[in-house]
């Protein structure tokens, strides 16, 4: 996989025996939290994609709606999908409850099968780029001190709570939703390159932890369920984790790595002493606010 810079940033090339080009275009807007993406792709080659998606670049830098303009485009597929829990739906629809229609458009499920997790990564970090940010990833691993509150010598790390990452792992099962935390050994001079798997409930609130899944240096998981009967549910966050990550002992070993690098600059900080990122909301997801309403019926349609 790999994007391109200057004019054509969010270019990317897709992983797979048919491998294929897509263009995606983030929010600019600063003061807009939106977490999605306006993908196209098209069935010829790079450069095709590059001439039949260049009025969605136009808009985007006229500072027009870009999802409208892909919305219009013939011989594209176009569609935007959530950057932290890769849900799908239209590029553009003034009714906010539409849902994307495959059989309209069946070239889209094979697009969406080849997003994997590095994809969405890379989306996540031109969601920042698209707004003039930095990447906060490498920006936290240039700290000098890195916090880790009510962190004691010996505990686990998760890789969130060392370096601020470009998207959350979200998987959704219907109204719950879960978050994939990944966490490390940071004992200095350790190999035993272990890392814990816990699928934190987010939604609804106080929904019981199914519990995680402990991966070894050899990729061999072990299921450990909070309780017996949250097995099969574990069971499905673990499948879907897997394929979102279909390489993910790579991508394991080297978070691994790299919180290894990180190990000399970890402390623990009082509790309350770190400000905290909140969970995002998905646009199908209650709206916090207390209204009843989906996200994108109240505040999220503002």
């Amino acid at each position: 996989m790999r994007t391109l810079a200057t004019s054509e940033a969010g270019l990317v090339e897709l992983a797979g025996d048919d491998p294929r080009w897509i263009w995606a275009f983030t929010c600019p807007m600063p003061g807009c939290d939106c977490r999605t993406a306006v993908v196209l792709s098209t069935d010829g080659d790079r450069q095709a994609l590059v001439v039949r998606g260049a009025p969605v670049r136009e808009a985007w830098l006229r500072g027009e709606s870009h999802a409208r303009a892909a919305a219009a485009l013939e011989g594209v597929t176009a569609f935007a999908i959530d950057i932290d829990g890769g849900g799908v739906f239209p590029a553009y629809d003034e009714d906010p409850l539409a849902a994307f229609d495959f059989d309209a458009d069946p070239e889209a499920r094979h697009v969406v099968d080849c997003i994997d997790g590095e994809t969405l990564e890379e989306l996540g970090r031109l969601w920042y780029r698209g707004k003039g940010w930095p990447d906060p990833e490498e920006t936290s691993r240039q700290a000098p001190e890195i916090k880790v509150e009510s962190w004691k010598p010996g505990e686990l790390v998760a890789w969130s709570e060392a370096l601020v990452g470009v998207r959350q792992d979200i998987f959704r099962f219907g109204e719950r939703v879960f978050e994939a935390v990944d966490l490390y050994c940071v004992a200095q001079g350790c190999s035993c390159g272990e890392v814990v798997l816990d699928f934190a409930p987010i939604m609804p609130r106080g929904a019981p932890a199914p519990g995680a899944v402990r991966v070894a240096k050899s990729g061999e998981a072990t299921l450990e369920p909070e309780r017996e009967r949250h097995r099969e549910r574990l069971e499905q966050l673990w499948a879907a984790f897997q394929k979102r990550h279909p390489r993910y002992r790579e991508r394991l070993a080297r978070r691994s790595t790299v919180m290894q690098g990180l190990a000399g600059r970890i402390v623990g900080a009082p509790r309350g002493a770190i400000e905290r990122r909140t969970a995002k909301v998905g646009r199908n997801d209650p709206c916090p606010c207390g209204s009843g309403k989906k996200y994108k019926k109240c505040c999220g349609a503002a």
